[in-house]
């Protein structure tokens, strides 16, 4: 569909090196990349691209609730203890990896084989400021 309004150029980034990866963006000056979300586009990358207009990932769906929770207790003067819970993906929502992308390999393309990100974690810390 992106073909039939615009002149695309299609390349396989996984596993490139970044600096190879920033030539390449260099050399097509795009307006626009579309890429998968484990070929990270970063500030160098965008920078080489002067008429860079839009940046978008495609795969599955990614959702993660972190929370934090603190209280500071005064102790003495400027001192005081702060307490606080920390929870990362506080709902433990599964986050899945993009789908196989290689048609030479029938028994895994376009299915997804992987999770991406860490299940919840909570951390309880204390500290103490003077």
């Amino acid at each position: 569909m992106l073909k039939e309004r615009f002149e695309v150029t299609m390349m396989e980034a996984e596993g490139m090196p970044p600096e190879t990866l920033k030539q390449h963006i260099a050399e097509a000056d795009p307006v626009g990349i579309v890429g998968m979300v484990n070929v990270p586009i970063t500030d160098d990358i965008m920078a080489a691209a002067p008429h860079l207009r839009v940046v978008a990932n495609y795969a599955a769906g990614y959702n993660n609730v972190d929370a934090s929770l603190s209280k500071r207790f005064k102790v003495a003067g400027a001192r005081y203890l702060e307490i606080r819970a920390e929870a990362f993906n506080l709902l433990n929502h599964p986050n899945f990896g993009p789908p196989g992308r290689d048609i030479n390999t029938p028994q895994t393309f376009g299915i997804v084989t992987s999770t991406v990100g860490n299940p919840r974690l909570i951390e309880l810390v204390a500290k103490f400021f003077f």
